[in-house]
């Protein structure tokens, strides 16, 4: 297995380049692509409405990305919420749509996006 953490700029493989990996946060009409690998890694459709719906309603959330260029590797989003344990109020995180792209799947890509999140 492949350690993403090491080979986030572009690596080489006997002379071709294999691919160029970086990490950004979510922003605004990052969505269309967003859903595109959703099919991709479920083979059914998210609707807009729906994602929008889910991950705009929160001010707070955090949503990590892995892009090869254009190409939208990976997600990885958690939702901050309040959870009672004991009669003590923690604040913990609901893991939402993690997906990685078929054509980058056994990478580490899930791995990266977690620990950088």
């Amino acid at each position: 297995m492949i350690d993403l953490l090491s080979m986030l700029t572009t690596t080489l493989y006997e002379g071709v380049v294999l691919m160029n990996l970086t990490i950004e946060n979510y922003k605004s009409g990052d969505e269309i692509k967003i859903l595109e690998l959703f099919v991709k890694s479920f083979n059914r459709e998210l609707p807009l409405e729906f994602w929008k719906w889910r991950y705009e309603k929160d001010k707070e959330k955090y949503i990590n990305l892995m892009w090869d260029e254009e190409i939208l590797s990976g997600h990885y989003a958690v939702l901050p919420m309040c959870l009672v344990y004991n009669k003590n109020i923690m604040k913990t995180g609901f893991s939402m749509t993690t997906m990685t792209s078929p054509e980058y799947k056994k990478l580490g890509v899930f791995k990266t996006l977690a620990k950088e999140l």
